[in-house]
């Protein structure tokens, strides 16, 4: 479903729904066929219901999306500053097995984002001070390396945080859908009796955005 054809839809819901409360002729002849003050209430919380869900959504994915865009900036600067440690490391603990091993200094990267930025995070987790101090023979800078131990935790938390926007955003989606369909048969009952009882004012269903069928 199109974002904008959706709130159209919503739109002119409403403007049916307010035209079915406030104006006298269409409220008196759709009165005689049961749909009262509650019915249109009842037609009202359920576009609600739709609303809420679509706007929920949007900002969901509004978040996503801004998580997204910090993700992607902030991965940038810390391969930047992770293949310079890894570097350093390879030389430094270039005839130690084990440092080789618990700081992963050999093999390819991982690849997919998530992955790599846990094998990131390992690294710099496994950074123990002495292992700092050897590095810091090779150049390395000890108020770098702790910037760059809190950067990973921050981007795997951030990279968290996305995906779960993500998945509320879309779970947001199925409720949205849920909601607009009830809305959907909501309307189509109502614009079927909208079309007996106003047949002699075929004028009036404008109002009420009911097309008048041939």
């Amino acid at each position: 479903m199109k974002k904008n054809t959706i709130e159209a839809r919503m739109l002119a819901g409403r403007l049916a729904l307010e035209n079915a409360r406030n104006n006298a002729e269409i409220k008196a002849a759709l009165a005689q066929y049961g749909y009262n003050s509650a019915r249109i209430q009842e037609g009202e919380d359920t576009l609600n219901a739709a609303a809420e869900w679509q706007q929920t959504q949007k900002d969901l994915y509004t978040n996503k999306n801004e998580l997204s865009r910090q993700l992607a900036e902030d991965e940038q600067e810390m391969l930047a500053v992770y293949t310079n440690h890894l570097t350093i490391a390879r030389f430094a603990f270039r005839h130690d097995e084990v440092w080789q091993k618990t700081l992963q200094l050999k093999g390819n990267r991982a690849v997919g984002r998530a992955r790599k930025l846990d094998q990131i995070r390992t690294f710099y987790r496994r950074l123990t001070a002495p292992a700092i101090n050897t590095l810091k023979k090779f150049g390395a800078v000890t108020e770098e390396i702790t910037q760059a131990q809190a950067m990973a935790n921050a981007l795997v938390d951030v990279l968290s945080n996305r995906q779960n926007k993500l998945a509320q955003a879309q779970q947001a989606t199925q409720f949205r859908n849920q909601t607009l369909e009830a809305w959907n048969t909501w309307f189509d009952k109502f614009s079927r009796v909208a079309e007996v009882a106003l047949a002699d004012q075929p004028q009036l269903l404008e109002a009420l955005s009911v097309e008048v069928r041939s």
